[in-house]
């Protein structure tokens, strides 16, 4: 059936059953994310939402 859970694959021998914890981003990391994301939020906005922004608000208010 679809719902009935799957057994669990069998380990590799060696290899450790606990969850591997990915290393804590620096605070660089972070900022470089921070700052991409941003940079593409005011690329997206100024280039593709602003200009029908401005073209409805004319159409509105003309």
């Amino acid at each position: 059936m679809l719902t009935q859970p799957s057994a669990p694959a069998p380990a590799a021998p060696g290899i450790s059953h606990e969850t591997i914890v990915p290393p804590a981003k620096s605070f660089w990391e972070r900022a470089d994310d921070i700052t991409g994301f941003t940079l593409f939020m005011v690329i997206v906005v100024g280039g593709v939402v602003s200009p029908f922004a401005l073209y409805f608000y004319g159409l509105l208010f003309r």
